[in-house]
């Protein structure tokens, strides 16, 4: 991957990768335990006691939590991307219209409920 798009790829893939690492040990960390960043940084590391209650949320609650939304942030994320491929005439040019995906339809129907 030599080419300048090779690249940027490979740059932004490691940067949103950074970003998710980052913001699922905030959301580890982030709760009314008391547990703070740096603490759970300790915890994860493997520096404390893992048989503490502060480790046994981390590991048995808040961190299968933060797995699964990863997981399924990133399986709508590919569904998403497999409409736009198969449903746009051109997925280069342009986005699939909301018509298309019935967008319009649903937001009415919502509307109506609402009222």
């Amino acid at each position: 991957m030599n080419t300048p798009i090779g690249k940027k790829i490979v740059l932004t893939t490691f940067l949103l990768g950074t970003v998710l690492i980052l913001f699922s040990i905030i959301a580890i960390s982030a709760g009314s335990s008391g547990v703070h960043f740096w603490e759970t940084l300790a915890i994860l590391a493997g520096k404390t006691n893992p048989d503490s209650a502060t480790a046994t949320i981390l590991y048995q609650i808040r961190l299968p939590r933060v797995i699964l939304a990863a997981f399924v942030g990133g399986s709508l994320a590919l569904g998403g991307l497999v409409f736009q491929a198969l449903l746009s005439p051109d997925s280069r040019l342009r986005p699939t219209h909301r018509q298309l995906l019935g967008q319009n339809r649903a937001g009415t129907h919502g509307l109506f409920l609402r009222r």
